[in-house]
């Protein structure tokens, strides 16, 4: 956890503190956020990315407890937990309440998610996925993902518009244990594919990788920031508009957010890289240390 902090917490406090300061919010939120690890702080339209940072560090402070739980009694236990949350989820809907605002503010929304991870990694680690390798399944999983996102879109752009009302479609009780299925079988598909990535196109990804953390944080801003410079509007490479949105988004606005991450990343995330400790080396270290203390 210690290496996650040194490369969260310095851009994202310093991104917290800009937004309150911009957006006339309240300094001691900003605290209250960065200790106790829960959204209050105001960030803005072009800082909301922000949200998912105390989620993240609510799993990280639930994950030893999620393995010794695993470890002692085994994955009954965590399907158990996983049945917990959607009774959960379902007991809300029924009482008419938005559950996808619990997934979004709340560990609860979607702790199921991160258990599937676990269980997925636990049944790689154990062979026992071997059904899901090759092709046929990775290109399967690629569908299945295509079909339920098209499917919940429909629901919220068209039955139930975001902006109107609050989401209480029944497919909003299931979507996280849906996304994290999915995506499960995506990551273990993929994991057993025998293919050697060229490096003209490794290389990029990798970039892309190493600067995630900044585009994520940033991305907003430069998307706000382009969409007033547009107007509004969609640069027009064709007469067809989902063409332009597609362009607009791949040629202009990903790479204008990918200078903007890499300034983030080499002016404020990579100097307290230096800080981050190897987990795999710290036990020796701390042994070391006792062992020189005692001499």
């Amino acid at each position: 956890m210690q290496a996650r902090c040194w490369r969260i917490y310095p851009l994202y406090g310093l991104i917290l503190f800009v937004a309150a300061t911009a957006f006339h919010g309240d300094l001691f939120r900003i605290i209250e956020q960065l200790v106790g690890v829960v959204g209050v702080s105001e960030t803005g339209d072009i800082f909301a990315a922000t949200w998912s940072i105390p989620i993240e560090f609510q799993f990280y402070l639930a994950f030893p407890f999620l393995t010794l739980l695993l470890a002692k009694y085994g994955s009954r236990q965590m399907l158990a937990l996983i049945g917990f949350f959607l009774v959960l989820r379902i007991g809300l809907w029924f009482a008419g309440k938005d559950v996808n605002h619990l997934g979004y503010w709340s560990i609860a929304g979607r702790a199921d998610q991160f258990i599937v991870g676990m269980l997925s990694a636990r049944l790689y680690y154990q062979d026992r996925v071997k059904w899901l390798g090759g092709w046929g399944g990775f290109v399967s999983s690629i569908c299945l993902i295509a079909v339920c996102t098209q499917y919940f879109h429909h629901i919220y752009g068209a039955d139930y518009p975001w902006e109107q009302q609050p989401m209480l479609h029944w497919f909003s009780v299931v979507w996280p244990d849906v996304q994290a299925f999915m995506f499960g079988c995506l990551i273990l598909s993929f994991l057993q594919l025998s293919i050697k990535i060229p490096t003209l196109i490794e290389r990029p990804l990798l970039f892309v990788g190493t600067v995630s953390f900044s585009l994520y944080i940033m991305h907003r801003m430069v998307e706000h920031g382009l969409a007033l410079a547009l107007n509004w509007q969609l640069v027009q490479f064709t007469s067809h508009q989902k063409i332009n949105a597609l362009l607009t988004c791949t040629l202009v606005e990903l790479p204008l957010a990918l200078i903007v991450a890499w300034v983030a990343y080499y002016a404020v995330e990579k100097p307290f890289h230096e800080f981050k400790r190897d987990y795999r080396t710290w036990g020796d270290a701390s042994h070391k240390e006792k062992t020189n203390s005692q001499s």
